[in-house]
């Protein structure tokens, strides 16, 4: 189900409704991908090579389109206006003006990348998207990249699969949902007034990594998911009130369920600091993240996720309301259901692969998460060259809590490499 309502028209699907409604002038859900190349990018050649983009990601190179009910995306017409030069500080609010381009594909010497608004597509499909404009680069200077590992082929239209809206495509109308209601977590408090957001990578060697991971028999995720709980745990006013300690852990729904689809197709679900009378050891918080993760992953579960925010979004109370009574049902829901039930977010894009003709262009890929209105700091990781980074993104003037997380990775004997970041 693609809900395309006219021509180069979409609906927002059904995990991006909320981010318009939410959004504000200093804050919007915004996450950043970026390659470095081998040589200064040409915005020149990097104009000419989007043209055919629209026509291959009709959902992604999109305006926001509004009116008195809802908000829609609008294929680009022009897509070499998404252009521009990197900015200073990455992952700016869009304006979110009718008529306002919802992505940027940014440059910087031989720094390529993409800012997208989380309405458009999650982090696999922007894996994708990234990927096929850094090809397409290359194909507008003559080389042949092949169509291969998330890579697309722009002289062919988008599939009826990639623009569906899988939430609504999956969504069984027979069976019960699931309740979203939670407890509010804690949430890390600046010390003094915030500052811009900023970000640093922590690099592990895959290898290393692994081994330390198999002798604790978890998964990476699980692992990294961990250490980060115990290093929330130990910060200023953690468990003060009582309030757990959650990490909101995204999962990527196409494996799971057969979607092709480059538009939003992600859940999240809560890994958390056990409650115990005595202080929880790191082997108590790692076997309750893995029973969390693999519980939060049944596919029976997923289902009735799935049905229980089609069926809300389905209301004809919601449906029939004009634009701005949605804002203010979206955001009560937000404040009783949103960010305040987790303290931050840990998101693992997995390794990031490509064609061996574009692979030997690129020197790093990096992705970060961009400021939300709650969470004031997150982590995103992702595996390539056989490093895994953990990109830690935060709005705190002390660097404690990723300081924190580089000590225990050196404890364990992980002796990562540290990047600081604007």
């Amino acid at each position: 189900m693609n809900l395309q309502t006219a021509p180069g028209t979409y609906e927002l699907d059904c995990s991006a409704t909320v981010y318009p409604y939410l959004a504000t002038k200093r804050v919007n859900q915004i996450f950043r991908m970026a390659l470095e190349l081998d040589t200064d990018v040409d915005p020149d050649v990097l104009r000419t090579a989007l043209e055919r983009m629209p026509a291959r990601f009709p959902t992604m190179f999109v305006t926001l389109r509004k009116d008195r009910d809802t908000y829609r995306l609008q294929t680009m017409r022009d897509p070499a206006r998404a252009v521009c030069p990197e900015p200073e500080i990455y992952c700016r609010p869009f304006s979110l003006a009718d008529g306002c381009d919802l992505l940027r594909v940014t440059y910087r010497k031989n720094r390529l990348g993409i800012e997208v608004f989380h309405a458009i597509t999650d982090g696999a499909g922007g894996m994708i998207l990234l990927k096929t404009i850094a090809a397409e680069y290359y194909r507008t200077l003559g080389e042949t990249i092949p169509a291969e590992n998330g890579v697309c082929d722009c002289t062919q239209p988008a599939r009826p699969c990639e623009t569906e809206d899988s939430f609504r495509a999956n969504y069984e109308p027979e069976i019960d949902g699931v309740s979203r209601s939670g407890i509010h977590a804690f949430q890390v408090q600046a010390k003094g007034p915030f500052m811009p957001w900023h970000h640093t990578e922590i690099r592990i060697p895959l290898s290393k990594l692994k081994t330390v991971t198999k002798a604790h028999g978890a998964t990476i995720t699980e692992y990294a998911a961990a250490l980060y709980l115990d290093v929330l745990r130990d910060l200023p006013g953690a468990g003060a009130d009582g309030k757990p300690i959650a990490l909101s852990v995204p999962i990527n729904l196409r494996p799971v369920f057969g979607s092709e689809t480059l538009r939003n197709f992600s859940l999240y679900f809560l890994a958390t600091v056990p409650q115990k009378a005595q202080r929880p050891s790191f082997d108590d918080i790692l076997q309750n993240v893995h029973a969390q993760l693999r519980a939060g992953t049944d596919k029976e579960l997923l289902r009735r996720t799935i049905h229980q925010n089609v069926s809300q979004a389905q209301l004809p109370v919601f449906v029939r309301s004009p634009r701005a009574v949605k804002k203010a049902i979206l955001r009560v829901g937000a404040a009783m259901y949103g960010e305040g039930l987790y303290t931050s977010t840990f998101s693992n894009l997995g390794i990031f692969t490509m064609p061996q003709a574009l692979s030997a262009h690129v020197r790093a890929f990096h992705a970060m998460l961009g400021e939300s209105p709650v969470n004031h700091i997150k982590i995103l990781s992702y595996c390539t060259n056989g490093v895994l980074s953990l990109m830690f993104s935060s709005r705190l003037v002390s660097h404690e809590p990723e300081d924190a997380l580089i000590a225990k990775l050196r404890e364990a004997g992980l002796a990562p490499d540290i990047v600081r970041m604007p």
